[in-house]
């Protein structure tokens, strides 16, 4: 297991580091499987850190806990500024993706 991880690892690095070299990213399922794996629960510290988070942006809906990169890098908190650099919530990136052929059609669901 650790062997495997360690090349996901490295070809994670070549793939960003070495665009380059046109080396495919193969370990999509592999990091799939490694995040059902985990136990998905956010410990003391993390609840309150992403509390305070929420106080500071003005709720909780504006801080994100445990987010994964599409390359599978672990991010502990994300939070999204607009241009004008103010917070914006978070929201479910499915959604966003079934709204996105109707928004390029022109037509705005009500």
């Amino acid at each position: 297991m650790r062997t495997r991880l360690r090349l996901m690892e490295l070809n994670r690095a070549v793939c960003l580091e070495c665009p380059e070299f046109q080396i495919p990213w193969f370990h999509d399922r592999y990091c799939q499987q490694l995040q059902h794996r985990g136990n998905g629960s956010m410990s003391t510290l993390q609840q309150q850190v992403h509390q305070m988070l929420g106080e500071i942006l003005g709720g909780i809906g504006y801080a994100k806990v445990s987010v994964l990169t599409p390359y599978y890098y672990a991010i502990d908190f994300e939070c999204i500024l607009d241009k004008n650099k103010k917070p914006l919530l978070h929201v479910d990136q499915s959604i966003l993706l079934d709204d996105l052929p109707k928004m390029q059609g022109g037509q705005h669901s009500q």
